[in-house]
């Protein structure tokens, strides 16, 4: 995800949560999925820092790949889920 500015965005957690390997611009928003993984990257919002991003994960051993995938899809489904958002916002509002 190349962007400059992005907010949180779905496309990005929809391919975490799916185990898809990630490259992404370290712009606000994006950076507040960012974990440190063999399966994401998170680079400078240029071509050359993408390209690097992608040749990185390329090199990367594939079951270490793998299994990071995992571990973030796992960790991503958790933090970000809906209904523990829509939880937390209630709690917010209520004044718990």
């Amino acid at each position: 995800m190349p962007s400059e500015h992005e907010g949180l965005g779905i496309a990005a957690l929809e391919a975490l949560v799916c185990g898809v390997p990630s490259v992404l611009a370290d712009v606000e928003g994006l950076r507040d999925i960012h974990e440190v993984s063999a399966s994401l990257k998170l680079v400078p919002p240029s071509a050359e820092g993408v390209a690097h991003g992608v040749s990185t994960l390329i090199a990367t051993d594939a079951q270490v790949v793998a299994q990071a995938t995992s571990q973030v899809a796992a960790n991503v489904r958790d933090v970000h889920d809906q209904r523990q958002q829509i939880e937390r916002l209630l709690q917010i509002y209520r004044g718990d």
